[in-house]
């Protein structure tokens, strides 16, 4: 009697779970099609339940995701296996309105008593808010990291005329500098260093003797 009472009790429970959860929790069978729809599923995708049981999972994914959802879940039917670990994973789903979702949601296989699979069970939340969130702070690092970017790009400049051909910046800097066989001018052999050369380089314009190097950074 008290195992009866005990998975009663279980079974309450997880109902309750399912039923409470602000989570979507959806199940389907091994066609894909919809079974189990909870309260927390009718608000993320706007479906009711009576709308969604006995629907196709079509209902949700983008139409141009379609075939390789319906590849894979009836490749996971066929061997019992999921490329789809504990990792929660992302994906674009379509609102009851039309409007784009982006989520987030993991999957477990359900089997019945004999170990065949039953269907496959997902809990679904929608993280478009965040995933945008994180879109424009992807947008404005990468706009800081080009700004930097030009702003610590040097230019280099050599005057001829005034240079006196000591050469001290050739030996500092060879892959920036170098000098004429016939009369020991300096001449640039690379006038946008990378950032690795730029101390060498500015030592080797403060050396120059006749200040006949010059180096600025774009802003």
């Amino acid at each position: 009697m008290g195992d009866v009472r005990s998975a009663q009790s279980a079974d309450w429970l997880a109902q309750l779970v399912v039923q409470e959860a602000s989570e979507a929790i959806v199940v389907t069978d091994p066609e894909g099609i919809i079974r189990l729809w909870n309260p927390g599923a009718e608000r993320v995708f706007g479906h009711t339940a009576a709308e969604a049981l006995g629907r196709s999972l079509d209902l949700i994914i983008p139409e141009k995701l379609r075939e390789r959802h319906w590849e894979g879940y009836h490749r996971t039917m066929a061997t019992g296996q999921t490329r789809y670990g504990d990792a929660p994973l992302n994906v674009p789903a379509t609102h009851r309105d039309g409007h784009r979702l982006s989520i987030e949601f993991s999957v477990a296989l359900l089997r019945d008593d004999t170990g065949r699979l039953a269907g496959i069970s997902a809990i679904m939340r929608e993280v478009s808010d965040r995933r945008k969130a994180e879109q424009e702070l992807r947008t404005r690092l990468a706009e800081v990291e080009q700004r930097l970017a030009r702003e610590s790009q040097m230019h280099v400049t050599v005057d001829e005329d005034k240079c006196c051909g000591a050469g001290q910046c050739t030996l500092l800097a060879p892959t920036v500098f170098d000098q004429r066989d016939d009369d020991g001018t300096v001449v640039l052999l690379n006038a946008v260093p990378g950032r690795s050369e730029h101390t060498v380089v500015q030592e080797a314009a403060g050396r120059c003797p006749s200040g006949a190097i010059r180096v600025s950074k774009s802003a």
